[in-house]
């Protein structure tokens, strides 16, 4: 019985939450795009609604923005404990679309949508909480790898993760990242000796998760990696003599992307952290670039790290 009511919940609220979208909504585009979201075409419908929110009509650029927080709010941000003993473990998870909200706001200081998105936002984290610690004990996947970054003639860089998993039968779940470079400068204003620059990398990318084959999950992750250089001094010899000598320190910089999600109907991602640790910006130098041909020479030694767990319900 408790499974039945469990179940009776989400297509009651579905039905409360798709008759006051159909009220807000008056846009025959934005009705189009929910008629898509029912049908099962989420990527279609998400697509429409982001082109939507850049609308010169601003009305229907705001209702665009309002009907995405109603429909997309399924991924989590785990929030951190930051005491001594805690430190490392998940307090509660919030709504990845916080930070859009403080743009929804700052853009729209007087829209009517304002109220009602911040009780969607605060729900869907305290539900996804409560059902995270119902089930948290039930983990069936846990996994942590390594794996190079590996970079292309044509700006692109992808990295992938595979691996299976059984239950009551066997699965197999594979994370990607596809990025494709649009700001490369490998060049700073200071040089050292050695011809050491400073480097800013740039990128569209997108993460996607799939389950047996089937691909559930797809989110924009754009990179942006600034790595300047700063000097130090070092003792050197040169003819016999020790002297200081300016150079600049270099350090690996790494982009993060930490987040939560429901799968499906019955698995929960209840941690997922990608890093990705981009090489020294010595590596970068032209000199180094082992062809013309490529943006990234074979030296620049990039990793990208995965830490997955997965639960179910």
């Amino acid at each position: 019985m408790r499974v039945k009511y469990w179940l009776l919940v989400p297509v009651i609220a579905s039905a409360v939450l798709f008759s006051q979208v159909k009220e807000d909504i008056t846009y025959k585009e934005l009705q189009a795009a929910k008629e898509l979201y029912e049908s099962g075409s989420v990527e279609k419908a998400k697509s429409l609604i982001e082109m939507l929110r850049s609308d010169k009509d601003k009305k229907l650029a705001e209702q665009a923005w309002y009907l995405r927080f109603k429909l997309f709010k399924d991924i989590f941000v785990p929030v951190i404990y930051k005491t001594e003993t805690e430190t490392g473990k998940i307090s509660h998870y919030i709504s990845g679309s916080s930070d859009d909200f403080t743009k929804f706001k700052k853009k729209y200081s007087k829209s009517k949508f304002i109220p009602g998105i911040e009780k969607i936002l605060d729900e869907s984290g305290k539900y996804f909480t409560e059902t995270v610690n119902n089930y948290k004990d039930n983990a069936v996947f846990s996994f942590a790898d390594s794996c190079v970054i590996e970079y292309k003639n044509d700006s692109t860089f992808a990295v992938s993760f595979e691996k299976s998993f059984a239950d009551s039968q066997s699965h197999t779940i594979k994370i990607s990242f596809e990025g494709k470079l649009t700001k490369y400068e490998p060049y700073g204003d200071m040089k050292d000796e050695w011809g050491s620059t400073g480097l800013l990398l740039d990128t569209d990318g997108n993460i996607s998760i799939e389950l047996d084959g089937v691909k559930l999950r797809v989110m924009k992750s754009p990179v942006a990696v600034m790595q300047y250089p700063e000097y130090v001094l070092r003792k050197v010899i040169e003819y016999g003599f020790s002297q200081e000598k300016t150079f600049v320190r270099e350090d690996n910089v790494e982009q993060s992307t930490q987040f939560a999600s429901n799968l499906n109907d019955k698995y929960i991602i209840s941690n997922f952290d990608l890093k990705l640790l981009f090489g020294q910006m010595n590596d970068l130098v032209p000199y180094y670039s082992d062809t013309t041909d490529r943006v990234f020479p074979d030296k620049f030694k990039s990793k990208a790290y995965l830490n997955l767990k997965v639960i179910s319900r």
